[in-house]
């Protein structure tokens, strides 16, 4: 809660923690990411107040996979066509 304080109790709009934020690292260190758990820690007036923000964390603060990593196909089709072009230059000369 203190490390996402400026999210969690700011009444204007916005503002979301960065995923790299310390308000994130704490929230990815939450055991499964249970924010209900978190907000049952809290009073009653005030899960009324904060508990759609602190829910919200969980998915403001994952982290995506990288994509992943282009096939080198084309790559390999370049060279060989490089080569092979390279190869017939050489030879009608």
């Amino acid at each position: 809660m203190k490390a996402c304080y400026r999210y969690i109790f700011t009444s204007s709009p916005g503002g979301a923690p960065q995923i790299w934020s310390s308000c994130c690292r704490s929230v990815r260190s939450v055991p499964n990411r249970d924010m209900d758990c978190i907000v049952d820690l809290l009073k009653v007036r005030e899960q009324h107040l904060y508990e759609k923000r602190i829910r919200d964390l969980k998915l403001i603060c994952t982290v995506s996979s990288p994509p992943p990593a282009p096939h080198n196909h084309q790559v390999n089709n370049i060279i060989s066509l490089l080569s092979i072009s390279y190869k017939l230059h050489c030879n009608c000369n």
